[in-house]
Order: structure tokens, then C-alpha cells, then sequence
């Protein structure tokens, strides 16, 4: 089995055992990215803003310990619309605020002391175009309530137990599209009396609150691992055509080699037996078009080889199938019919006009030194034959080979043209 070959089908098994394996590989890196989400490092931000407390009229508030952030509240009574607490400004403009959609949660240390079951956090978020600079309170109002027995631990609250106060939509009437939470613009933190506020001393002290948050969301990181796989699969598919097509291109590009080498001369690289009677056969589908057949022999070759060598006799036929083309048409076609017989096809050529290209043929030929033999040393005798109406190609060959006989029966080294059909 030739090795092209065995090279050819292995390429098509290499190519699919390279993409199995990539696949593979493939599958393997992306168990490990969907099991490494819950690894990556989390996203913090510590809200150390400035703290401000807060009270009704009927109550009163007062900082302990500023820098600590630890307040007193006294709630002498209770009744609607009481309230005592504090707050973070966040960001460096109060009315701006700062956007929080990343994080997920919010973590605190919180120190409580008093008697009320409840503590209310709550977010402040401004709405473009409806809240406005002069008046905190537009600010939408993101609440939650959590019992005090969770306050000795760390308290983690999740952004999504906070929903808009009931109390905030029906003072402001609000739209039903802004009802919803957002954390796009947060303006502040808070800690607050849960109502009914409980009557007597109540003392917080804030020692830390940070956010959580994901640096790339669940979705966006498998929505990349998908995104990553659709353009590898498209670049191995598109790869993948590639090569093929490349193995394609060769493959005709091999064939088309072959089929040349099968129509061509391995000696002379002229067109073979087969060649010339497929190239005479196609000059025959014309039958209005004059064609004319020269034969071409060479004289006493079999002499030339046993005096000078098979070496010598294959440069002499080389040799010759280099000139013959360079002194013809390029329409025309020449071809080496076996041994030292040489055909040339001329389309569109007469009797009379080959016989004049036939004498010049020979005598160009005989002034040649092949071989590095002497001029006059190889010379060739030439059997010349137009077609005739209705003629086939293996009459006109019959008469060119009878014309070639002749040639050689006088003498050798002279052109014979062979007698019309009458």
C-alpha cells in the first residue's frame, strides 16, 4: 500500500481522535469551573460612612460612643409615627448614591440592649426622576424586621428579604412601576426601632457592616462557560473544515497528478499511447476540421543502443521529446507512441502544409547533437497522412504507419506521404 495513501486515511481518524480528546479535556475544565464558582473570592464593601441618629419629638436619641457608633434611644411612649434610630450615609454624594445590584447580602455586628423583640433595617434608594435632593424621604424605603435573639451571632440578611414599605407607597403614590426593589442607588443604611417601639432605655452599638456580593453573578460565569464552549466547538468546526478542505484540495490535486502521469510519458513527458488516442479522438468529434497525422521514427535506434548504450538511447528520446514541442503549435499535440515512434497531431493543418513541417522537422533534427553524438548521427524518417472524409482514426494511423514504411524502405531520414483515398 503506497505510504500517500496509508498517510491519507490515518489523517481523518488523527483528526477525530485530536477532537475526542479535546472534548474530553473540554468536559473535564468545565466540571472543574462549575464546581470552582463556589471557591471564587467574594466581593466585599465596609459601609464606614458617617453615622447620624435619629428621633421623634417624643423621644429622644443621643451618641455613648461617636467614633464606636454606639447610641442610646429613651422612648418615654409609643404611639404612630414614633421612631428612634441611625443611619450610614453612603457614598460621597448623600443624594446620589451608590449602586449595590452586585452584592447579595449584607453582614453586621450589632450589639443590642433593650426590650424590644424586633430591630427594622432598612435601605434608602433614590428613584431617577422621582425622588428629589431636598427630601430624604422620597427616597424609596427598603425594610426588613429581624427578632433580636438572632443578635448573638453575626447577622447575615439577604438583600432579597427586603421589600418597599407599604407605608412609603401610600404617603407618596408611588407608581406601581417603581413598587418593586432596587438597589441601583442607594443613599443610606439604617437600624431602627421596630414598631410598637418598646417604652424605656434601648442601646446599640454597630461594630461592623459590610455587603457581599459575587465579583461575576452564577449566570454570567456558566453563561460564560456556555459562550466559551459555543466558540470552541465553531472554532474546531471551522477547523475542522479547513482541514478538510485542505485534504480535499490535495486529494484532487493528487488525483489530477495521477491522471496526468497516466496520460504522460515518464521518460519524455510527452502524452503516452493513451494520451495522444484520447486527444485524437477528441479532434475526431470535428469532423469538418482538417487534421493531419505525422509519424516519427528513429532511425537504426536499436543500433544506436547496442553501440553507445540503453543510456545513451533513453538521453536521444528525452531529448527529442523536449524539441518536438518547441517546433510545433501550441494547438497541436505530440506524444511518444511507444519505442523510439513519436506522433504529432495537427489540427487544423492540411497535406500539403504538414508535409513542409515534416521535411523541417527532420532536418532540425538531424543538425542536433544528442547524446553528445555528432549532427547527422540520430536522424528520424517521417510518415505524414491527412484525414479523409469519413475516415477513422484507425485507418489514418494505418495509412501514416504505411507512409512511415515507405520512409524507412528508402532510405531512411526523409518524409513520405501516404496516397489519398480514393
Amino acid at each position: 500500500m503506497p505510504d500517500s495513501f496509508q498517510r491519507s486515511s490515518s489523517r481523518p481518524r488523527s483528526l477525530l481522535s485530536s477532537i475526542y480528546t479535546l472534548l474530553l479535556l473540554g468536559g473535564l475544565v468545565t466540571v472543574l469551573a462549575v464546581l470552582a464558582y463556589d471557591f471564587l473570592p467574594e466581593r466585599r464593601l465596609e459601609l464606614d460612612s458617617q453615622a447620624f441618629i435619629y428621633a421623634d419629638n417624643t423621644n429622644s436619641v443621643e451618641f455613648i460612643d461617636y467614633e464606636a457608633r454606639r447610641w442610646r434611644c429613651m422612648v418615654h411612649q409609643s404611639q404612630d409615627g414614633s421612631f428612634c434610630g441611625m443611619n450610614l450615609h453612603l457614598g460621597s454624594d448623600a443624594y446620589e448614591g451608590v449602586d449595590l445590584t452586585q452584592f447579595h447580602s449584607i453582614r453586621l455586628r450589632l450589639e443590642y440592649q433593650g426590650a424590644s423583640p424586633w430591630l427594622r433595617y432598612y435601605f434608602r434608594n433614590r428613584e431617577p426622576g422621582f425622588s428629589t435632593q431636598a427630601d430624604m424621604q422620597t427616597h424609596k424605603f427598603l425594610q426588613t424586621h429581624i427578632s433580636t435573639e438572632f443578635l448573638n451571632q453575626e447577622l447575615v440578611i439577604g438583600l432579597d428579604e427586603f421589600y418597599v414599605a407599604e407605608w412609603w407607597l401610600a404617603a407618596y403614590q408611588v407608581p406601581r412601576e417603581l413598587s418593586r426593589p432596587d438597589f441601583s442607588h442607594v443613599t443610606a443604611f439604617g437600624i431602627d426601632l421596630s414598631y410598637p417601639l418598646v417604652e424605656g432605655e434601648h442601646i446599640g452599638q454597630l461594630h461592623s457592616v459590610e455587603l457581599l456580593g459575587d465579583w461575576i453573578s452564577k449566570e454570567q460565569w456558566y453563561g460564560g462557560i456556555i459562550a466559551i464552549w459555543l466558540v470552541a466547538l465553531v472554532v474546531v468546526g471551522v477547523g475542522g473544515l479547513l482541514v478538510l478542505r485542505r485534504d480535499i484540495l490535495r486529494e484532487r490535486k493528487r488525483s489530477q497528478r495521477y491522471r496526468e502521469l497516466s496520460h504522460h510519458d515518464q521518460l519524455t513527458g510527452l502524452l503516452n499511447r493513451h494520451g495522444i488516442t484520447r486527444a485524437i479522438e477528441a479532434l475526431f468529434t470535428r469532423p469538418d476540421t482538417a487534421l493531419t497525422l505525422l509519424m516519427l521514427d528513429i532511425d537504426h535506434f536499436k543500433s544506436l543502443n547496442d553501440l553507445h548504450g540503453h543510456h545513451a538511447g533513453d538521453q536521444v528520446l528525452t531529448q527529442l521529446g523536449q524539441l518536438l514541442p518547441g517546433r510545433v503549435r501550441s494547438s497541436d499535440s505530440v506524444g511518444r507512441w511507444g519505442g523510439e515512434e513519436f506522433i504529432v497531431l495537427l489540427p487544423g493543418t492540411g497535406q500539403q502544409g504538414a508535409v513542409e513541417l515534416a521535411d523541417k522537422l527532420r532536418s532540425h533534427i538531424a543538425q542536433q547533437a544528442f547524446a553528445g553524438l555528432k549532427p547527422q548521427a540520430v536522424t528520424v524518417s517521417i510518415g505524414i497522412a491527412e484525414r479523409a472524409p469519413h475516415e477513422s482514426y484507425h485507418e489514418l494511423f494505418k495509412r501514416a504507419d504505411t507512409a512511415l514504411y515507405r520512409a524507412k524502405a528508402q532510405g531512411r531520414n526523409q518524409c513520405v506521404a501516404a496516397d489519398a483515398i480514393a
